[in-house]
């Protein structure tokens, strides 16, 4: 289920992420922030002093939640395989804990993908463990024990099978889960088999 907001600064955040995806990135304003957030500006300053500055700390955040348990999942001695169900564990888990994510990024690669990019290029500090895990796909699939395939599909793939009934879930609650939230992350939560085999299927040497 979603995370229950437990700092100033989260709260914030979570209302930025809102603002962004309601308004685009020019259109918001602080003053939008600081309502959604249920605070003063001059509160919203003391935290943070720009539209930027808010930017910067959402990605930042996704890093600080997310890469951590990624880098468990590379250090681990595991065939590619048996990581699979691992990443998407924790991917699920972190777009449960924040479903705006997705639409947020979405907006912001269709507005300005080029500020998007310079953001995510500041955080370049955790690159190391992606290397981990492409170096290990690489080298799998030059083993034969993955099937030899451009790594864009397979994260595209990934991504596709497991950001798209978040993206989608206003409808999908109306078509199938008689507008209930909790029933949607039940299914989400649930959905990690799915993706996991659908991942195998594609990545199983044939």
């Amino acid at each position: 289920m979603i995370r229950l907001l437990t700092s100033p600064e989260e709260k914030i955040l979570e209302a930025a992420k809102a603002v962004f995806v309601k308004k685009g990135f020019e259109a918001a304003t602080m003053s939008d922030i600081a309502k959604e957030a249920g605070i003063s500006r001059t509160a919203l300053n003391y935290y943070y002093r720009t539209k930027d500055n808010l930017f910067e700390a959402i990605f930042g955040q996704l890093v600080q939640r997310f890469l951590p348990r990624l880098e468990q999942v590379a250090d681990t001695p595991l065939p590619f395989l048996e990581k699979i169900e691992m990443i998407t564990t924790q991917y699920i888990n972190l777009l449960m804990e924040s479903p705006l994510l997705p639409m947020f990024i979405v907006s912001e690669v269709n507005r300005d993908a080029e500020h998007l990019f310079e953001v995510v290029k500041k955080l370049k500090e955790n690159d190391y463990t992606i290397f981990k895990i492409v170096t290990q796909i690489n080298d799998e699939m030059e083993k034969g024990l993955l099937r030899k395939m451009p790594l864009i599909d397979i994260v595209t793939t990934f991504i596709g099978v497991t950001v798209f009934p978040v993206l989608a879930r206003n409808l999908i609650n109306i078509l199938f889960m008689e507008g209930s939230d909790e029933k949607f992350f039940a299914y989400f939560k649930e959905r990690k088999a799915l993706v996991v085999e659908v991942m195998k299927g594609l990545l199983e040497p044939r």
